[in-house]
């Protein structure tokens, strides 16, 4: 599919009313009229096409960031591409007072997915984890009795939950912190890994621990063996709902449809994103009917959550990863495993290079902070024709996570570009 695609120059996004515009261009007026909430580089983005991204100056890149695994098909998707031309043709949103013909279709489907009862749809994996926050609340106060205002809950360190105020409420992280308080209260911060500290958090006040099942943006980090296990046998126990955060992890980026089936553990509650809409943004909350059925109407909502033109491109979108007894997630589970063994073998005598690691298609390679940072190999790759990503600063982790259609081919054009790029 790539070898067919022509490295012309993609002139005509970067015309506007008769205005063409060059790269240099594009860069100043954002420079100008932008926010830098993102450290971004003078690099004009105008095209993909599978695996590859196309700039404004016609250069090809290897795309191994994959909108922070979102497209898990590949960019410019035929099936994707028409169902939201037919869509945005019929009906794009409506109020929510009414049903459309495809979110009641994609809350049975996701249900089905998971072995859960009851869905809610956002837009985002922040507004996920607000709505999972007021869902546990509420629970806690309404079925296990936490007095008003009391309940607590535990989160691991390192998270990411996403950048609202009460996602970075939860985090550990400065960066993400410094400057925006004061904070959401109520989050309890504990290690990632380590139920003895789980235990020792746990109160009656506690209503629930949310983690992820393979931390991201804390550095692909990996649980120990019999860690969820034990989480999922404790929080049965101590009646604390377990909540796993799969919005990068979900929809088969580790070689699993959902990360937890890993380790053979049920949550209580779900939360989905990215890869759920690939292209068009939609996230989901999904519980058990108790828990779910607590909000009434007028407690939580949003204008665009659950819109036509979401729902219909997320069964697409589940239909494509689903295909062929799951043909894409083998697909990252085989190409995944290969490409840690060739990144570990390639980098095997690097001295900046401490460990490859990951599951399926969400693979980190950890770098030494006393002698390089990620996102200097981050900017070595594009000078590689490569786009990838960095963890938080702190971990100082190069991630990597191309579409689930990434093939063994791709490994070995990248692998060494990216030994080249790591020094």
């Amino acid at each position: 599919m790539d070898a067919s695609v022509k490295p012309t120059r993609c002139s005509n996004s970067r015309v506007w009313k008769g205005k063409l515009f060059s790269t240099a261009e594009l860069v100043a007026l954002h420079d100008e009229y932008g926010t830098h909430h993102y450290k971004s580089y003078p690099v004009v983005m105008c095209r993909g096409r599978g695996v590859r991204l196309q700039d404004s100056d016609g250069i090809w890149y290897s795309d191994l960031n994959a909108t922070y695994s979102a497209i898990a098909a590949g960019h410019a998707n035929p099936e994707l591409r028409r169902t939201i031309y037919r869509q945005t043709g019929r009906l794009t949103s409506i109020s929510n007072i009414f049903q459309n013909e495809h979110a009641p279709v994609l809350e049975q489907k996701l249900c089905s997915l998971t072995g859960q009862q009851k869905v809610l749809f956002m837009n985002s994996g922040a507004e996920a984890f607000d709505t999972t926050v007021k869902a546990v609340r509420k629970w806690a106060y309404r079925v296990k009795c936490v007095p008003t205002g009391k309940a607590k809950i535990i989160v691991a360190r390192g998270n990411f939950h996403g950048r609202t105020l009460c996602a970075i409420s939860a985090s550990s992280e400065r960066k993400y912190r410094e400057g925006f308080g004061p904070f959401v209260p109520g989050f309890v911060k504990i290690p990632f890994g380590d139920i003895a500290a789980l235990e020792r958090a746990i109160t009656p006040e506690t209503a629930a621990f949310i983690i992820e099942p393979i931390q991201g943006e804390g550095g692909i980090n990996i649980p120990p063996p019999g860690y969820l296990q034990a989480v999922r046998k404790l929080c049965t126990q101590r009646n604390v709902l377990l909540v796993f955060d799969e919005v990068q992890t979900g929809l088969g980026r580790t070689g699993k449809l959902f990360a937890y089936e890993h380790w053979g553990v049920k949550p209580d509650l779900i939360m989905l994103g990215k890869a759920l809409g690939q292209y068009i943004p939609i996230s989901a909350v999904l519980g058990k009917a108790e828990l779910m059925e607590l909000f009434s109407p007028g407690s939580h909502g949003s204008t665009f959550g659950g819109n036509p033109l979401a729902c219909a491109t997320a069964l697409t979108s589940i239909e494509l990863i689903t295909r062929d007894d799951c043909a894409l997630v083998r697909n990252s589970a085989d190409v995944g495993e290969y490409m840690r063994e060739q990144l570990s073998e390639a980098l095997r005598k690097n001295p900046n290079v401490l460990e490859v690691r990951g599951e399926g298609l969400l693979i980190g390679i950890a770098l030494d902070p006393k002698r390089v940072s990620a996102d200097e190999v981050r900017t070595n790759l594009l000078r590689h024709r490569v786009v990838a990503g960095s963890t938080s600063k702190s971990s100082n982790v190069l991630r990597l996570s191309p579409a689930l259609i990434y093939g063994r081919k791709h490994v070995d054009v990248d692998v060494r570009r990216i030994a080249q790029a790591c020094g």
